[in-house]
């Protein structure tokens, strides 16, 4: 059985003027691991100076048919993404096609946090328009 979070520990530290009301606001912790990993997916690979292969190729597929090729290409990507990551462990992946994009539903394991996480990502074609959300949070029961 899993607890909801309540700690007040602060391991990790960073700033994101994304989707925040104020430029420059900090987080931390959890939120901060998931800025991260949104910002690698939602960097197409090779758009980062001086980092080539910072950067998912999933937008290079958004207009490829969606078959079983392009399906093993993600499952590699995200895959290779979180492990670059060493503070998530992908726990499940669900890919999903819908009338203009790739959804994933990714759950991972917050290692530092002892936190199992679920978060969507949608990528949609029309305009490269991009989504992502947390969805549950939940800390492991120690044993």
């Amino acid at each position: 059985m899993a607890r909801q979070l309540t700690t007040t520990q602060r391991l990790f530290r960073g700033f994101s003027s994304i989707d925040q009301i104020k430029p420059g606001t900090e987080i931390t912790d959890i939120d901060l691991v998931k800025r991260d990993l949104l910002n690698h997916f939602f960097t197409m690979r090779g758009e980062r100076v001086m980092r080539p292969e910072f950067g998912s190729i999933i937008w290079n597929l958004l207009f490829e048919p969606f078959n079983g090729t392009t399906r093993e290409a993600i499952i590699a990507d995200v895959q290779s993404i979180i492990a670059q990551e060493p503070r998530v462990e992908l726990d499940k992946l669900d890919i999903l096609e819908f009338e203009h994009g790739i959804r994933l539903n990714i759950a991972v394991f917050y290692v530092p946090f002892k936190a199992f996480g679920t978060f969507e990502i949608e990528f949609d074609r029309r305009n490269r328009i991009q989504h992502g959300t947390q969805s549950r949070l939940q800390i492991a029961e120690e044993i």
